[in-house]
């Protein structure tokens, strides 16, 4: 297998190399710098290595404008960008969630889906204002691609650190990535319930026999990943 080829990962989709990740990741930062209307500016803002010049102004949404991969990015990305996967992209600063947003499931190619999806989880996620340009310096990207969920018989199906997990009770549902219990330190209950709190329902529901779970696998990468060499991606 030569440098760029993609391995297998969980439940049949590439995984990256430490090249296509970092292209992966360097994409996102750049549809929200060219959003934030950052081209031309300093493009070293990966977090930790940026600077404090950009003053902050309110986003404004623009016009829909393609933000392109290159040629060379083409090459490079084969197996990801054809691929119709959820995904999920996540912003923290100072290791604070900043804006999360994603889809489960998705008929559109990484290559369309990928900007869609950025721009939502730093504009559009409802629990944050909108992301302003001055921030954007300071936050760490994070990319998840999903396996399609399959049903679960029962919560004793779910693995931290090896599932992530949707549930479904009367109308309500949540879902965390598998990274999410890992980073909190939480065991499988602890989880569930912090589900079904998230859901909207008891802490307890996650035992009620009505209550659905799917379970799907995460390929994950994150600007801090110790393979990306720190200030590449802008």
């Amino acid at each position: 297998m030569s440098p760029d080829q993609a391995s297998s990962g969980p439940s049949g989709l590439p995984s990256p190399n430490p090249r296509q990740k970092l292209l992966l990741l360097a994409y996102i930062r750049r549809v929200l710098r060219h959003d934030l209307g950052m081209e031309g500016t300093d493009s070293g803002d990966v977090p930790g290595h940026g600077s404090d010049s950009i003053s902050a102004s309110p986003f404004d949404p623009p016009a829909v404008s393609a933000v392109e991969f290159s040629g060379d990015e083409r090459v490079l990305l084969k197996p990801f960008l054809s691929l119709r996967c959820g995904l999920f992209v996540t912003l923290k600063k100072s290791r604070e969630l900043r804006g999360c947003i994603g889809r489960i499931v998705t008929d559109q190619p990484l290559e369309h889906s990928l900007a869609a999806v950025s721009r939502n989880a730093a504009f559009r996620d409802r629990r944050f204002p909108p992301l302003q340009a001055g921030e954007l310096p300071e936050c760490e990207i994070s990319l998840s691609l999903l396996s399609p969920p399959e049903p679960a018989e029962g919560p004793e199906a779910f693995r931290v650190g090896e599932h992530g997990i949707i549930i479904s009770l009367s109308g309500r549902s949540a879902v965390f990535l598998p990274e999410v219990a890992v980073e909190q330190g939480w065991d499988a209950s602890h989880t569930l319930q912090r589900l079904c709190l998230k859901a909207g329902l008891p802490s307890h529901a996650w035992q009620d026999p009505r209550m659905s779970f799917q379970l799907f696998s995460s390929l994950h990468m994150s600007e801090s990943d110790p393979d990306i060499s720190p200030g590449a991606p802008s």
